[in-house]
């Protein structure tokens, strides 16, 4: 977590770890700490619930980062293509929030145009396209099985996860049979009417906390 001003900041950065691939296929697995460490006891003591999703992190103190440094310290200037993102907090719409997020190298991808979905897996080096009635339905069924851990010392924010957008059109998913996409005005974008990305390590930046 971080501060972007002031004389003390906090930056955390954390990792969601899949302690079994077979729990959370396509998904990468962070190290999980070796015996030992500091944080062993804790991290097993989170496995043994029955979670197989454990957030690991790290605080890292700076006076000097703010959201779009940290951004850019992840994504080139000139790496448009690249999927990342930067969002902040708004309270009462106009207000900033008390965390932003940051992320960069999705480990998975899910990329639907009408109902031709592209799942592009970053960490495998596969590419694989399917048919789907709701493509919507891809990312939950890829995270059914996973069972996330509440660590202690962790904000209750996003720890990492699905991020992107779905478009005006995928309403047509739900409503296949009333508004077809068969009906949709001409596509002069060109932009899929889903895109969806895996973020295993998230940095997020705390506005207030100077302590850590």
């Amino acid at each position: 977590m971080g501060r972007t001003s002031g004389s003390c900041a906090t930056l955390m950065i954390w990792s969601s770890c899949a302690p079994s691939a077979a729990a959370a296929p396509d998904r990468a697995s962070a190290a999980a700490p070796a015996p030992g460490d500091d944080g062993f006891a804790a991290f097993a003591a989170a496995a043994a619930t029955g979670a197989n999703v454990v957030p690991l992190y790290q605080r890292i103190f700076s006076d000097q980062l703010s959201p779009v440094t940290a951004y850019r310290c992840l994504v080139k200037e000139n790496d448009i293509d690249a999927p990342s993102f930067l969002l902040e907090s708004v309270v009462n719409g106009d207000q900033q929030g008390r965390y932003s997020f940051v992320g960069a190298m999705p480990s998975l991808e899910i990329v639907a145009t009408r109902n031709k979905v592209t799942v592009l897996n970053h960490v495998a080096g596969t590419r694989r396209e399917t048919q789907e009635e709701d493509p919507m339905q891809v990312a939950v069924q890829l995270s059914r099985n996973w069972r996330p851990a509440n660590v202690e010392g962790l904000p209750e924010v996003f720890t990492g996860g699905w991020v992107g957008y779905a478009g005006y059109d995928t309403v047509r998913y739900v409503y296949a049979g009333k508004i077809p996409f068969d009906g949709a005005p001409e596509d002069d974008r060109g932009l899929p009417d889903l895109h969806l990305a895996l973020y295993n390590d998230v940095v997020v930046i705390d506005q207030a906390t100077k302590a850590r």
